[in-house]
């Protein structure tokens, strides 16, 4: 039983190698990657300044967004150094033992072969 022609077509390798193509990257991704976590941060110091002046009319709408940016850039600095924090029960456990090694005798020596004279 063969394939039919559509089915080959379907399931032979789309590049001529397998790892062809996965270097580039397109413009796109590298937007999305490099504006992506900035924009976050200043929608979310925004949407924080905006809230504030909503609930406190006398904030003016510029100090009250940059007081929501402080606080997502505080609020984000103190969740990253909590993720790096060790647990209570990594620290607990006894030090590795330490290791005595005997050091390697030395290779002996190889035997020269006398010049041959000429």
């Amino acid at each position: 039983m063969e394939y039919t022609p559509r089915q080959r077509a379907r399931l032979r390798p789309r590049r001529k190698h397998h790892c062809q193509g996965k270097g580039e990257a397109s413009y796109a991704e590298l937007h999305h990657r490099l504006w992506t976590p900035p924009g976050g941060i200043c929608g979310c110091g925004l949407g924080l300044g905006f809230l504030l002046h909503w609930l406190v009319p006398a904030i003016d709408r510029g100090v009250a967004t940059l007081c929501g940016l402080v606080a997502t850039g505080v609020a984000l600095l103190a969740f990253g150094q909590l993720m790096t924090l060790a647990e209570p029960s990594e620290t607990e456990e006894e030090p590795p033992p330490v290791w005595r090694l005997r050091p390697l005798p030395r290779p002996a020596r190889a035997t020269r072969r006398p010049r041959k004279r000429p």
